[in-house]
């Protein structure tokens, strides 16, 4: 089988989990996935099984495959690693940085999440996202840059802030102060300050 055709499955329904079209806890066809899809079983088959792998899917036996849910002990994990990660990233950047990677930040700092506005909300994730990975591209390691990449599209399936989407509306109790928020009101307050300042709002992201 072409790996075309499994990379596009893999990366479809990984792109459907993140983005919450399939919900958390929700059974997994693999007849219908391959209908949606439009390809046979055996890429779905070998998607699910990567994805099971990196832990977007759990498999209960005689049952077949499951969306992991979204548990707090999921989300505390996940943002210790990039806390810890990012944290990292955010240091070296302070010292190696230059004027047009300071002058993204800041531009990317500047998206407002308005409400409950849906379009509002995924463009300021967007945004997040970008200026994370900014700061991982400042600091000039690519594997830094690998790593925050994966950590932020974890992030983004098992953040419970994104409470306009169906996925979330059950735990939107759960929900924290989006993390584009803190670095964004960090960053204004550095404009007119050294580039370390930058270092303290990605940390906080």
């Amino acid at each position: 089988m072409p790996s075309s055709r499994r990379d596009h499955a893999y990366l479809e329904i990984k792109r459907r989990i993140v983005h919450g079209e399939l919900a958390p806890g929700m059974p997994l066809s693999e007849v219908e996935l391959a209908r949606q899809i439009r390809t046979s079983r055996t890429p779905v088959r070998e998607a699910l099984s990567r994805l099971l792998e990196e832990g977007y899917v759990e498999r209960v036996p005689a049952r077949g495959y499951f969306v992991t849910p979204i548990t707090v002990t999921l989300i505390q994990n996940v943002f210790e690693v990039r806390r810890l990660l990012e944290g990292a990233a955010a240091a070296r950047a302070a010292e190696f940085a230059d004027p047009a990677a300071i002058a993204r930040l800041r531009a990317l700092a500047t998206c407002e999440y308005a409400g409950e506005d849906a379009a509002s909300f995924r463009k300021a994730a967007e945004a997040n996202g970008a200026f994370h990975l900014a700061v991982a591209q400042a600091s000039r390691n690519a594997i830094i840059v690998d790593l925050v990449r994966h950590c932020s599209i974890r992030s983004r399936a098992s953040s419970p802030s994104a409470s306009t989407t169906p996925r979330c509306r059950s735990r939107r109790a759960e929900s924290t102060t989006p993390s584009w928020m803190r670095s964004s009101g960090a960053i204004r307050k550095e404009r007119a300050r050294p580039w370390s300042g930058i270092s303290t709002a990605a940390a906080a992201g």
